[in-house]
């Protein structure tokens, strides 16, 4: 399922999928979770896992709170076994070149972005079980190209003003248990 908002936003007939299987596309603004989850329904099947991917989105809802909210409506309707993938700027790795690259941003582009705290970030993950590496720089998540079959060869993972640092985790939702030590 493909959702986006926007004018750089593909059209539907452009969203394609190599896997098998249902394939989506909805329009829509990450805040309208309800329209969301209701129309995603009509592709995926809710009683099944399903993976949450919001990659460089969280950074365009400015209001930390409106973003964790979002977060929280969209795992209330997938059930345990279900995955939350993020990605989302941070000053706290490489102050600097991501402050000049947010200021460049915003004084350029529309919607403006937000750069968030590693605990800020954290506070997305908290309904999640935390899967290693946890919640890092996206240069760390898989460090080796051989772990990834040489996927990442030849790619820059250098912070800049056109690549900030971003921090990458994912979580997979299960049933917390309480454990006494």
């Amino acid at each position: 399922m493909d959702i986006r908002k926007g004018p750089i936003a593909p059209s539907p007939p452009r969203c394609h999928s190599t896997s098998p299987g249902a394939t989506g596309y909805i329009d829509a603004d990450l805040r309208d979770t309800d329209r969301i989850v209701r129309l995603a329904g009509d592709t995926l099947d809710f009683t099944q896992p399903v993976a949450i991917m919001l990659l460089g989105v969280l950074n365009f809802v400015l209001d930390t709170d409106e973003a964790r909210a979002a977060v929280n409506r969209l795992l209330d309707a997938v059930p345990s076994g279900s995955y939350l993938a993020i990605t989302h700027p941070t000053l706290e790795l490489d102050g600097e070149a991501n402050v000049e690259a947010m200021r460049f941003w915003n004084e350029h582009a529309k919607p403006p972005i937000t750069a968030r705290s590693g605990e800020e970030i954290a506070g997305f993950l908290d309904r999640v079980d935390l899967l290693e590496p946890g919640l890092v720089s996206c240069s760390l998540w898989r460090p080796d190209p051989t772990e990834a079959g040489g996927a990442t060869k030849g790619l820059s993972t250098a912070p800049s003003a056109a690549n900030p640092e971003i921090r990458t985790a994912y979580g997979r939702r299960g049933q917390r248990v309480n454990v006494e030590a």
